[in-house]
């Protein structure tokens, strides 16, 4: 599981104990073959939120302490881990090449568009068939179009077997 959330990533080998920290706190989160429950619950008695999670290495905006009103107040920064100690989140800064806490409590995080964070090679999209939505009126009667109109289409449709000469 490291070593493919190192290749995915743009990060250097150097971040491998990141990686394993996240793996290991990913799998304590998720339920084993063996056991239908997960560890932190078995350790806990709770079930555990998963709505902190983020994925390892995404690019994420983290606002800047003061910004004037023309720079951008967010920094682009990769997600690396979450500390052991305190809540938040662990950031790897590329352009400084440091790493830094963030508190979580406060909306400084916001997570950039799924673009960014998608590999290099081609995704194919699939689009399912969908019918048009049915048109109600506000009572929730379904809107019919009036019998008159239903054959003014007919005419250009029919294609003549022999035509009238």
């Amino acid at each position: 599981m490291v070593r493919s959330m190192l290749s995915y990533s743009d990060l250097p080998s150097s971040f491998w104990g990141y990686a394993l920290e996240i793996a290991n706190y990913i799998l304590n989160l998720v339920p084993s073959k063996s056991v239908p429950s997960t560890p932190i619950e078995l350790w806990t008695r709770s079930k555990p939120s998963l709505q902190h999670i983020r994925g390892w290495s995404c690019p994420t905006h983290v606002l800047k302490g003061k910004a004037d009103k023309l720079e951008s107040r967010t920094e682009v920064c990769i997600f690396i881990g979450y500390p052991k100690v305190t809540k938040g989140s662990l950031f790897y800064y590329p352009k400084e090449k440091k790493e830094e806490v963030n508190d979580i409590s406060a909306p400084q995080c916001v997570e950039d568009n799924v673009e960014a964070s998608v590999p290099e090679n081609d995704v194919i999209i699939q689009q399912q068939n969908q019918h048009p939505p049915v048109v109600t009126s506000h009572s929730g009667r379904i809107l019919r179009k009036p019998l008159r109109f239903a054959l003014l289409g007919e005419s250009y449709d029919r294609n003549p077997e022999k035509p009238n000469t």
